[in-house]
């Protein structure tokens, strides 16, 4: 690291800590450091993941004993980089419990339940997002999902899906739901990939792209 890129990261964080301070209330500044300390663990383990896959890829169909044996020490190392909480096993319509971390302006924030709306691409699914506040433009209320609440509030509580603010989402933010065992919306999935579609109002006709 040169001399001048030194003091520019030291002028980074100085200014950092003083729009912080100006800028954010106590409890945006915690949810901020948080989800930037957890943004940074969470790409150094996937890097690190992925670079003992590519050598375990490497050695992967070697017989000989002495690649078996690096075999099984690079694959137990990679189970150290890899998310203790991550929902394995992900079907369409599953529920999971989504860290979307610190907002960009309006977009979604914090941690909400989110349905499984594709297989997994590359490293990431679409999520759509559920909320108990609906989206008005294209309203569709879940109820019976049986998901745990911070109100603690009894009864059948609506889930609303957020169309507006589907989006693929990397592996490592989708942790199973605590103290919940699997949930999936079922047959409810048909209604929500309609209305989906429908929110979407996606130009199919070649005719009609401008």
């Amino acid at each position: 690291m040169s001399i001048e890129q030194d003091k520019k990261i030291q002028s980074l964080y100085a200014s950092l800590k003083n729009v912080m301070e100006q800028k954010l209330s106590k409890d945006d500044q915690e949810e901020f450091l948080e989800w930037s300390h957890k943004l940074l663990l969470d790409n150094f383990h996937e890097k690190e993941k992925n670079k003992l896959l590519s050598q375990i890829r490497v050695i992967k169909n070697n017989n000989d004993i002495e690649s078996k044996q690096l075999f099984r020490k690079l694959k137990n190392q990679k189970k150290k980089h890899e998310p203790a909480n991550y929902p394995s096993n992900l079907s369409l319509g599953d529920i999971v419990y989504v860290r979307y971390g610190f907002p960009y302006c309006s977009e979604m924030g914090d941690s909400h339940y989110g349905i499984v709306m594709s297989p997994i691409q590359g490293s990431s699914y679409l999520i759509i997002p559920l909320s108990s506040e609906p989206f008005k433009k294209c309203e569709l209320g879940l109820v019976g999902l049986n998901l745990p609440n911070k109100e603690h509030i009894g009864g059948e509580k609506v889930s609303y899906v957020i169309f507006n603010h589907a989006k693929f989402i990397h592996y490592r933010r989708l942790e199973n739901i605590n103290g919940c065992g699997k949930r999936n919306v079922g047959n409810k999935l048909y209604e929500i990939n309609k209305k989906f579609l429908d929110f979407l109002n996606l130009p199919l006709d070649a005719n009609n792209i401008t």
